[in-house]
């Protein structure tokens, strides 16, 4: 059986947070459902100033997490 979880925040870190901390607790099945505010996940292999243009993200209030 999948449990499903739906969060009713918009925040990027804690969305982050809480599918990690989820996936370190067992091998149950999740599906998790949320919407952020705009935002903007650098990968742990991606550069930051490669992909995003950090001038236009802060003008335009998009998050980098």
């Amino acid at each position: 059986m999948i449990r499903c979880i739906y969060s009713p925040f918009t925040e990027i870190y804690f969305h982050l947070a809480a599918e990690e901390y989820l996936l370190k607790q067992g091998n149950e099945d999740i599906f998790m459902l949320w919407q952020d505010t705009p935002s903007v996940v650098i990968g742990k292999h991606q550069r930051l100033r490669s992909e995003v243009d950090q001038e236009w993200a802060e003008r335009e209030q998009v998050h980098i997490a």
